[in-house]
């Protein structure tokens, strides 16, 4: 699988996973904010090729997607093709997680790309040790399989009051999941949109090193 590294040998590995519609480079300049050589990063390039450089984990029906911001129906979330492109994702990202040295990996990832962090954490709750969701999706739990009874994890999560992408009510349904996974769960709401807001940096930087 494509990806961008920066290593150095460090103990502990952080993962991030961009957004649909980007690619790798998007959140690689958060290394150098989050701790640079502190940690060995990677970020992983999505498995699906959209366009012009633009990259995705997993397919997405757009209109789909907006109907069930209108109505709240999770329909698409049930349809063949969608699981397929889902299941594809997790076997295959799984699979890099594990080529991964390190014993201890912080799994992160905005929009698309946190969805599929949690995910893989719920599935592989002994090698990730701490999670970070950046305005993320709540997907379907029948998605992830055999849930555990906990998530195994530290867990940070950030949402915009002002997503026009994904509504704010989104984060925090998916936040109620992650306290139920976590009760230490950390949710940072904040005045802006789908992004990653500056004000939310200084406190992820202090949930990696553990303050």
């Amino acid at each position: 699988m494509e990806y961008l590294a920066s290593l150095g040998g460090a103990r502990e590995a952080v993962v991030f996973f961009h957004g649909y519609g980007a690619n790798m480079e998007d959140l690689a300049p958060l290394a150098a904010v989050l701790g640079g050589s502190r940690y060995d990063w990677y970020f992983p390039n999505g498995l699906l090729d959209l366009h012009a450089g633009a990259r995705a984990w997993f397919a997405l029906e757009i209109t789909a997607l907006e109907k069930f911001f209108t109505t709240g129906k999770r329909d698409f979330f049930h349809s063949p093709p969608f699981r397929s492109s889902v299941e594809k994702a997790l076997d295959t990202v799984g699979a890099f997680l594990e080529s991964i040295p390190q014993e201890k990996i912080f799994l992160g990832g905005f929009s698309q790309g946190s969805s599929l962090g949690l995910a893989l954490a719920l599935r592989s709750p002994k090698k990730v040790k701490k999670l970070i969701v950046l305005s993320g999706l709540f997907l379907e739990k029948t998605l992830w399989g055999s849930l555990p009874s906990s998530l195994g994890a530290e867990s940070f999560q950030t949402h915009g009051y002002g997503d026009p992408l994904v509504p704010f009510r989104e984060g925090e349904r998916l936040a109620s999941f992650l306290r139920e996974m976590n009760p230490n769960h950390c949710f940072i709401p904040f005045e802006g949109g789908h992004e990653v807001g500056p004000c939310v940096l200084p406190p992820l930087r202090d949930f990696l090193r553990g303050h």
